[in-house]
């Protein structure tokens, strides 16, 4: 973020806006219906890294992200070719 105060924005999103992002790519357990909301409500785009088991992925996938870093593509591919 920067050196941007998360106190002075109310949370890292909004300091990430703040600093000038225009997308939020945090470790995947940060990602929630909440905080991608968040994002969203910022106009941020929303990514993850590195997200490997399935069940994260599809979660992810489920949730609609902009954008997934993983070790196997070949799971992310069963997931979304079983959309």
């Amino acid at each position: 973020t920067g050196g941007f105060d998360r106190g002075k924005y109310g949370s890292v999103i909004k300091a990430a806006k703040a600093g000038g992002a225009d997308g939020w790519f945090p470790f995947f357990a940060d990602i929630n219906r909440a905080t991608l909301q968040e994002a969203r409500e910022q106009g941020l785009k929303v990514g993850a890294w590195t997200v490997n088991s399935v069940n994260d992925l599809a979660r992810l996938v489920d949730l609609e992200v902009d954008g997934l870093c993983t070790d196997y593509p070949d799971r992310l591919k069963a997931i979304l070719k079983g959309q």
